[in-house]
């Protein structure tokens, strides 16, 4: 039986996140700062309780992400790119990539392969694995794969508007040419 409480419990810990944010300013940081800010803390770890639930409670939750829901995941989903390339952490990567996933159906996706190629990237540049969103066996998995078996050129940050930099105190940084 679906757990109706954890699906509950799921956007309204996400909510609160994000308008506490919106309260402290943290939710407005136009680049990914040098750690990483309350919100995304607490983010990663709501999409670690997500990625604890059933396939079925997952679905469900997935089936209710509404518009504005999903561009707050699009841009958590691009800071967690950004943080798992200075970091390094598969945990971080996967939460991100899950986010992402999370959007997948809602938004256009030629947002999401936007920030696609960063996972791509951060992939090529690390160690970090797509093979756990690949395993999932639904729609976004196949949305990846088909990412992946693009030409180089179409799956570059170059080709999806961004471009790899530091920002003022050094750290590696995905920003937007456009």
């Amino acid at each position: 039986m679906l757990n109706d409480v954890r699906k509950i419990k799921f956007f309204e810990e996400f909510n609160i996140t994000v308008e506490d944010a919106k309260r402290n300013g943290d939710y407005w940081e136009t680049k990914a700062p040098s750690s990483m800010s309350r919100m995304n803390v607490e983010l990663n770890e709501i999409i670690g309780e997500y990625l604890i639930s059933t396939n079925e409670e997952r679905a469900k939750i997935h089936s209710e992400i509404s518009n504005e829901l999903a561009w707050s995941l699009l841009a958590f989903a691009e800071n967690m790119a950004t943080y798992s390339l200075r970091f390094e952490e598969q945990e971080i990567f996967n939460n991100g990539l899950f986010a992402l996933g999370l959007t997948f159906g809602v938004l256009d996706t030629r947002e999401i392969l936007l920030i696609m190629s960063l996972y791509y990237d951060v992939s090529q540049k690390t160690k970090l694995s797509l093979d756990n969103v690949l395993k999932q066996n639904n729609s976004f998995s196949v949305f990846v794969s088909d990412f992946l078996n693009r030409e180089e050129e179409k799956k570059s940050l170059k080709c999806m508007g961004y471009i790899l930099t530091k920002d003022e105190n050094g750290n590696l940084l995905y920003q937007r040419t456009w």
